[in-house]
């Protein structure tokens, strides 16, 4: 297996690869390749940083998921809050329309704090770093 050569077909399937694997494998292993080193070790290293970003990026996800629960559950108490306070303030009950309009900019508002939430836990999971190599 040492002497095996890869096909252009596997080359080209190895550079398709998602960022940043696919620059980082290509160039990895067409310089080793030009150099007549081996492949095998680099590409078992390469497999095994993967399986580590794959492990990594499921813990974050994990992480992510309680903070998104929190934000969607805060946003579902918007409602039940608004209904409360209408059955608890008779001055709320002469203004109808106008809680129902501030109970739905905060119903909104909240949903936006959580997709905003997304995002950030999205751009987080490397601690602030860029994984472009």
């Amino acid at each position: 297996m040492g002497g095996l050569v890869p096909s252009p077909n596997q080359w080209f399937a190895l550079k398709r690869l998602p960022h940043p694997w696919g620059t980082l494998s290509g160039e990895s292993l067409e310089g080793l390749r030009a150099c007549g080193g081996s492949l095998l070790p680099t590409l078992r290293r390469l497999r095994n940083l993967a399986e580590e970003q794959d492990q990594s990026l499921a813990s974050a996800q994990a992480k992510a998921s309680q903070a998104f629960a929190q934000a969607i559950a805060c946003s579902a108490l918007i409602p039940l809050l608004g209904a409360a306070l209408y059955y608890l303030l008779p001055v709320v009950q002469e203004n109808l329309r106008s809680w129902i309009l501030l109970n739905a900019l905060g119903l909104i508002l909240g949903f936006l704090a959580a997709l905003w939430l997304i995002r950030m836990t999205d751009q987080a999971r490397w601690g602030g770093r860029s994984i472009r190599l």
